[in-house]
C-alpha cells in the first residue's frame, strides 16, 4: 500500500494538499471540492454515479448529468493526478491509499470513543462557508455539518465529564468552556461551566457566564433567562456551589448495585 500522497481538509478551512503543496485551480472550486467531500463522506467502497448525478445535477436529464460528472472528475484527476479518484465499474471513490482525510480521522475517533483525537481533528464546521448552487447539495452539506457538529460537542462533553469524575477542576473548566463555545445556548453545559468555575475559585467568571447566557437567549431567541442557569447563579452568589448532572452521574456509577 502506498503512503497517502494527498490530504483533504473538510473541517474548518478547506484545502487539498499534495506532495507539492496546496492545490489550486478548478479542483478547489466549490463544485469540484464538494464532489471530493461527497466521495470522502461516502463509504470507502465509493458512491454510485447515479447518486452523484442526482445530488449535483438533479434537474438535468440523466445523460447530461453523467456527462457533467465525467467532466468534473476529469478536472479533479487533471489537478490531483489519475490515482486521486478511481472507478470501480459504475462506482466512484477516493482511492483509500492515496488520501488522508480529516473527516475520516474524526469519524473513526468518534466511533472508537477516542474523544481527544476527535476534538483535535475537528477544526471547524464541515465545508464552512462554501457556496454551492442547488438545493439537494445544500441540504446534504447542512445535514452532514449538523451531524458532525453534534458529534464534536458530544466528544467535548465526554471529556468534560471525565475531568469532572477525576475532580480535575482546571480541565473540567477548559472542556466545559469549549463545549459552551460550540453550543452557547445550551443551558445544561452553561450550568456545568458555571459550577466548575466556582469550584476552581472563580465565582465572578461563573456569574459572567450566567449573564452571557441570559443575554444570548434574549437576543437570539427572545426568551427570558433559563431557570436552571438563574438558580445556579443565585446559589453561587450566596457562596454555595450547586450540584450538577455530572455529580449525579458520578454518584450513580459509584453506588452499589
Amino acid at each position: 500500500m502506498l503512503d497517502p500522497l494527498l490530504r483533504l481538509r473538510l473541517l474548518g478551512a478547506q484545502a487539498v494538499e499534495g506532495p507539492e503543496g496546496l492545490a489550486d485551480g478548478p479542483v478547489v472550486r466549490a463544485q469540484a471540492f464538494s464532489l471530493l467531500a461527497r466521495l470522502a463522506v461516502g463509504s470507502r467502497g465509493g458512491v454510485p454515479r447515479d447518486r452523484l448525478v442526482a445530488l449535483f445535477w438533479p434537474d438535468s436529464p440523466a445523460e447530461r448529468g453523467r456527462h457533467a460528472l465525467s467532466n468534473l472528475l476529469y478536472q479533479v484527476r487533471k489537478g490531483l493526478g489519475k490515482s486521486a479518484v478511481e472507478n470501480l465499474g459504475d462506482i466512484v471513490r477516493l482511492r483509500p491509499d492515496a488520501w488522508t482525510v480529516d473527516h475520516w480521522v474524526f469519524t473513526a475517533a468518534v466511533a472508537e470513543e477516542n474523544h481527544e483525537t476527535a476534538v483535535e481533528a475537528y477544526r471547524g464546521p464541515f465545508l464552512d462557508g462554501i457556496r454551492v448552487s442547488g438545493a439537494a447539495v445544500e441540504k446534504w452539506i447542512d445535514a452532514e455539518r449538523q451531524r458532525l457538529h453534534h458529534d464534536y460537542v458530544m466528544a467535548l462533553e465526554s471529556l468534560a465529564q471525565g475531568a469532572a469524575r477525576a475532580n480535575d477542576a482546571r480541565a473540567a473548566v477548559s472542556w466545559w468552556r469549549r463545549a459552551v463555545g460550540a453550543d452557547p445556548l445550551h443551558s445544561g453545559r452553561t450550568t456545568e461551566l458555571m459550577v466548575w468555575l466556582a469550584r476552581s475559585g472563580n465565582p465572578a467568571a461563573a456569574l459572567r457566564e450566567s449573564l452571557r447566557h441570559s443575554d444570548l437567549r434574549r437576543a437570539e431567541l427572545g426568551l427570558p433567562p433559563d431557570p436552571a442557569v438563574e438558580a445556579a447563579a443565585d446559589a453561587i452568589k450566596r457562596g454555595e456551589i450547586p450540584a450538577t448532572e455530572s455529580d449525579s452521574s458520578v454518584a450513580d456509577r459509584g453506588a452499589p448495585s
